[in-house]
């Protein structure tokens, strides 16, 4: 009969593993762990995304900002003509393509509607453009800055021909109102004559499997078959508000903000400062005529 020693008993003890109680607890204890390092790296990349939500809002606001200020300060170059405004009221038909009506309101260089809405729409100069409601809308005019043959001008655009003292605008060769005031040699270059309206729009993708609701700042431009666009220019823009610094006594300095000028002769008179703005940005442009 053989005999268990205490060394036998020692042994087996040290061979039989962990037991389901001490099993259970090492199992907690890598579960706590492994749940504080996925909350680190989830934190970690949902940090990461912020900052790059709000990098991406930034690059927006500063494109936005420097677009307008662009195309403020060149609105009313018209070449070589002197900037005269002989205007006591703002054009009635901003939207008409009519050539004559395009004639009689480019010398008012920007034209603008305080808090859009379906009663207040004078420059949704297009169907379908989803104009968000409360937002301003900025019609400028101008020319390029690059002059060009006469001959050479494309028949999808207009152009304005300008010397010191007289302006007008083309479409085509075809246009007999102009063959007399190009007959002169002060008008064998002509010069881009450009309309665009900025506004923002609640969707950048409006219609379609792929719409969405970004609220977008976009424009449209006039060209000689009618208004063009929409077309997108910066995502995530969400208000677009201006006011208008009037230099009522001409010398250099403003006297006075409003919302929207009363007239074009105040319009002409205008530091205009742009103010588009995200969900936390507010950015301004200024020029004086």
């Amino acid at each position: 009969m053989s005999r268990i020693t205490d060394c036998s008993i020692q042994d087996a003890l040290r061979s039989r593993g962990f037991s389901i109680v001490e099993l259970m607890v090492a199992l907690t204890i890598g579960l706590i762990l492994v749940a504080g390092l996925m909350t680190l790296v989830v934190g970690n990349i949902q940090g990461y995304g912020e900052l790059s939500k709000s990098g991406y809002q930034v690059d927006n606001a500063r494109f936005s900002n420097q677009l307008l200020r662009d195309e403020i300060s060149n609105a009313g170059y018209y070449g070589d003509l002197s900037f005269v405004s002989g205007f006591t009221s703002l054009p009635a038909a901003p939207c008409s393509t009519t050539l004559s009506n395009v004639d009689a309101r480019y010398m008012i260089p920007l034209q603008g509607v305080n808090e859009y809405s379906s009663s207040n729409s004078v420059l949704a100069c297009k169907t379908g453009l989803s104009i968000k409601a409360g937002t301003d809308m900025l019609l400028v005019r101008r020319a390029a800055s690059t002059a060009i043959a006469l001959t050479a001008r494309d028949a999808s655009k207009l152009y304005l021909a300008s010397s010191t003292d007289a302006a007008k605008i083309l479409a085509n060769d075809t246009d007999a109102s102009a063959v007399g005031f190009l007959s002169s040699p002060r008008f064998q270059t002509v010069r881009a004559y450009q309309e665009k309206i900025f506004f923002v729009s609640t969707c950048n993708v409006c219609s379609g499997d792929d719409a969405d609701t970004i609220p977008t700042l976009k424009v449209i431009e006039l060209k000689a078959a009618g208004w063009e666009g929409p077309m997108a220019l910066v995502e995530g823009i969400e208000e677009f508000e201006l006011e208008y610094g009037l230099d009522s006594d001409e010398d250099g300095a403003v006297n006075s903000f409003v919302s929207l000028p009363s007239s074009a002769a105040s319009t002409s008179r205008a530091i205009a400062r742009s103010l588009p703005s995200g969900p936390a940005w507010r950015l301004s442009a200024s020029v004086c005529w």
